[in-house]
């Protein structure tokens, strides 16, 4: 695969969804008809915390451990997706300086992250590296919410 690779298999995610279902309202629609979102990080030259690093600080503290995880030196935009069923969500493109994760929180095995020609199904607990320069794309496919923390992280070559 050139556009994907699973970094973790199986993290829980039980706390994380625990929090966002008992605070659902602070997601907020966007231009994509069934697909909510609240911003972590916003995508600035300087990524700044926003609302919700304040009000959900373990989806910073996640996207962080992501950070670390891969000797990452400066995170970027870091964004929750809730994805109704039957959505094809853009993923847009990642800064030339840094790579795109995402952090599975809920989803059904026929969700599918897509990246230029490649497809891969995911599922809750997954952590995958991504190209995010090419198209990419979240499909959900399923029947029930797929619920994905995005992160773009600086490392250095």
């Amino acid at each position: 695969m050139r556009y994907f690779y699973r970094l973790v298999e199986g993290l829980p995610t039980i706390a994380v969804m625990n929090a966002l279902l008992q605070n659902q309202t602070k997601l907020t629609d966007t231009s994509i008809t069934g697909v909510q979102e609240l911003v972590v990080r916003d995508s600035s030259l300087v990524a700044a915390d926003r609302d919700g690093a304040k009000e959900f600080p373990a989806l910073k503290r996640l996207a962080l451990a992501i950070m670390q995880m891969i000797d990452g030196t400066a995170l970027g935009r870091t964004l929750l997706l809730r994805a109704a069923p039957k959505t094809n969500v853009p993923l847009g493109n990642a800064s030339l300086h840094y790579a795109g994760y995402a952090m599975v929180l809920h989803a059904d095995p026929r969700t599918l992250l897509m990246a230029g020609d490649e497809t891969v199904m995911i599922k809750t607990g997954d952590i995958w590296w991504a190209d995010m320069k090419q198209d990419a794309h979240l499909i959900n496919n399923s029947d029930d919410d797929a619920i994905v923390l995005l992160a773009d992280v600086m490392v250095d070559s």
